[in-house]
Parts: C-alpha cells; sequence; structure tokens
C-alpha cells in the first residue's frame, strides 16, 4: 500500500479507537487477591523514503507496514508473586515479548525471571507504547540488546534512585537447550532522580553490558535511516566481535511541559586480536503545546506517557507536542565501516493515554569509509498510528 494510501487507515482507526480503546484496562480481582489485567494496542506505519546516493540512482521507497497487535496479561498471584505475558502479532505470526515473573520479597526489592530487558538504557527500556517518536535513538538500537531475552534480573530501589542488574542468555525464539550457548550478557544500570517533584525532574544514569558469543557466530553492527524500521540496511559493519563491552551515560530535565533526553553510548568490540572501538548518542527534546507534563517513574528510571488534560474520548482535544531529536552514530574504525548522523523533526497528538498519532520528518547523512564515492542522504516521512487501552 502506497504512503499517502496507509492515511486511509487513519479515520479507520480513530473510529476503531472510540469503539474499542476506552480509557481503562479490564481487570479482573479473584477471591484470594489474585489479579488479571487486559491490555493491548494496535500499530501501523505509513513511510515514504528517498535515498540519494553521491552517484548512482536514487532509491524511493512508499508503504505501509502491516498492522502489528500486541496483546499483554499481567497480574499477580499474590502481593509478592506478580506476571506479565506479552505477545504481538504481525502478518499471522506471533513473536513473545515480555514473558517472566516477578518476585518482590520487599517493597524495595524486586526479582525477575524470564524474558525480559530490564536492564537497558534508558532509550532502550522505555516501552515504546510511550516512547516518543516511532522509532528508538541509533545507538540503542545498534548497540544495546533490542530485544528481551532470557534471564535473571534484580532491582533494588531507594528513594530516588534504582539499580539493576541482570544475567542474560538468548532469546525466547532459540530452542531451549540454546538459550544459553549462544549468547550470554551481563548487564547493569543506575539511575539517580536528585530533583523529582511535581513538575520537575532531574534524572541521572548509567549502564554497562558486557556479552559474549558461546558459539561459532559473531556479533555484527547496522544501521537504516533513523525512524526507518525495516527495508535494507544501509551501514554495516558485517559480523566481526566475538564479543562486545558497552557503557552508557544519561541524563535528562522535565520541567513542566517540555523534557530533554540524553542517552550516550560507547561500544568496544574485539575479534580475535583486533579491538574496534565505536560509539553513539541520542538527544532528543519535546514541548507539551497543551501543557501536560511527563510522569517519572523512580522505580523505573524512565518516562511514561502523557496523558491528556481532556482526551478525545472526552470531548477535549487531547495534547500536542512538538518534538525533535539529533542522532550520531559511528561504526567507523580500522578501516571499516562509517558514521551516521541524524536529525528527527515530528509532531505527537495524544487523543488519550495510550492513544497516539506520531508524524516525523527525519533526514539521515551516511559517510563510509570503503566507498565515499557512494556516501548516502536519507530523507523519510513517517506517520505512526497507535491506538491502546
Amino acid at each position: 500500500m502506497k504512503f499517502f494510501g496507509g492515511l486511509i487507515l487513519l479515520p479507520v482507526l480513530f473510529s476503531a479507537s472510540f469503539a474499542a480503546a476506552k480509557e481503562f484496562e479490564p481487570e479482573y480481582k479473584f477471591d484470594n487477591g489474585a489479579t488479571i489485567k487486559l491490555s493491548a494496542r494496535l500499530t501501523a506505519d505509513s513511510y515514504n523514503l528517498k535515498n540519494d546516493y553521491e552517484t548512482g540512482a536514487d532509491t524511493k521507497f512508499k508503504d505501509t507496514s502491516p498492522i502489528r497487535a500486541t496483546f499483554i496479561l499481567s497480574g499477580k498471584v499474590n502481593p509478592k508473586l506478580h506476571y506479565k505475558l506479552e505477545a504481538w502479532v504481525a502478518d499471522g505470526d506471533v513473536t513473545w515479548d515480555d514473558v517472566y515473573i516477578e518476585y518482590i520479597p520487599n517493597k524495595d526489592t524486586s526479582l525477575f525471571i524470564g524474558s525480559n530487558y530490564q536492564s537497558s538504557p534508558i532509550d532502550g527500556v522505555t516501552s515504546s507504547q510511550v516512547q516518543t517518536f516511532s522509532q528508538k535513538g541509533m545507538a540503542s538500537i545498534v548497540f544495546s540488546q533490542a530485544s528481551r531475552n532470557v534471564g535473571i534480573v534484580v532491582r533494588k530501589n531507594g528513594k530516588n534512585w534504582q539499580w539493576v542488574t541482570g544475567y542474560y542468555g538468548g532469546s525466547l525464539v532459540l530452542p531451549m537447550d540454546r538459550l544459553f550457548s549462544q549468547s550470554n550478557f551481563v548487564q547493569s544500570r543506575f539511575s539517580i532522580a536528585p530533583i523529582n517533584e511535581d513538575n520537575l525532574t532531574l534524572h541521572l544514569g548509567t549502564s554497562f553490558r558486557y556479552r559474549t558469543r558461546e558459539d561459532d557466530g559473531l556479533y555484527s553492527y547496522s544501521a537504516r535511516p533513523v525512524q526507518m524500521n525495516y527495508q535494507s540496511v544501509l551501514l554495516k559493519t558485517g559480523a566481526i566481535g566475538k564479543n562486545d563491552t558497552n557503557i552508557g551515560l544519561e541524563a535528562a530535565l522535565s520541567n513542566g511541559p517540555y523534557w530533554i533526553i540524553l542517552d550516550a553510548q560507547q561500544n568496544n568490540v574485539k575479534s580475535n586480536n583486533v579491538t574496534y572501538n565505536f560509539n553513539g548518542a541520542t538527544i532528543e527534546a519535546a514541548y507539551v503545546l497543551s501543557g501536560e507534563h511527563r510522569p517519572y517513574s523512580v522505580k523505573s528510571g524512565t518516562f511514561g506517557a502523557i496523558k491528556p488534560k481532556k482526551s478525545v474520548y472526552g470531548g477535549g482535544m487531547g495534547a500536542w507536542a512538538l518534538t525533535g531529536r539529533y542522532d550520531y552514530l559511528n561504526l567507523q574504525d580500522k578501516g571499516l565501516g562509517g558514521t551516521q548522523k541524524g536529525y528527527t523533526l515530528g509532531l505527537n497528538w495524544y487523543l488519550a493515554q495510550k492513544t497516539i498519532i506520531r508524524f516525523n520528518y527525519a533526514h539521515s547523512d551516511f559517510d563510509f569509509v570503503q566507498n565515499t564515492s557512494r556516501d548516502i542522504k536519507s530523507d523519510i516521512y513517517n506517520i505512526r498510528l497507535q491506538i491502546g487501552f
């Protein structure tokens, strides 16, 4: 389906949201205190992409991605034992994301067992349901563990800080006997909010991950244009890494209707006797025109979703936010790879807290080491429709 044809989905999904996506989460409570809560969301993306090659023929791409449905069952068996099951469906295929149990021995400690990514840097660990843009920053996509993996994670909270550390293997798509035979890694994150008031939050954090391959495979690193989550990659290193070490720094300020978030990462890759040094960073800023404040959770060290003062469901206009982001990615070292710079401008319409339409324009500059005559400039117009409850 062509890009502007994808806009036909807008009134269809918009109308469906009134009927099926009211601002509630169905929850059933048993007599013994156990609970079951259901939530779901539908997302679809329309893209208009142009790649301008320094030499040779340019390429264009217009399409609408298949509608992706995400279903979440969560709740508790008792006050100390909670659970979450999250699956998404696209093109008839079912993929499991979060599948874990959480044991809470006291109010300041949690133990997660199962498929999760509780310990990723702030950009990676922020739910796609509430993230500012259609896609995460390039540093998170390329360096951080993007998919959920099976592992065990411990989180400890204080009044204004959280610390989380996990040991992970492979993802649920692997056979059981290969979960910890393909890849193993340890990942940790610490964050603190020295200022955390009703409308003012200052967040600081750092993260660390060490990852190694236990099989004959090697890690590779590649990137598409910013705000693009499929089609061919344009920047890649090839399979080069037997293990890698990722160190991240993060900072954020949320004051009234605006926020600024910085996520920077250094990724050192080793293969035999060669070491490659890569890095990347993302800085985003947003201003909510209708004045709403984005909430912050000390427990997870992340920002949540904008809740409109009066949603469309309540007869209001929802909330509107102007957004901008700069991405930098450096995969250039020892004669391979290259660099990417990305700029995104956007407008978000929060019809309700979990029903959002994101309008993005993004530009990417790719500079390659191996063949400078094939440097690429990419422009993309993207619309993401999300309906959730």
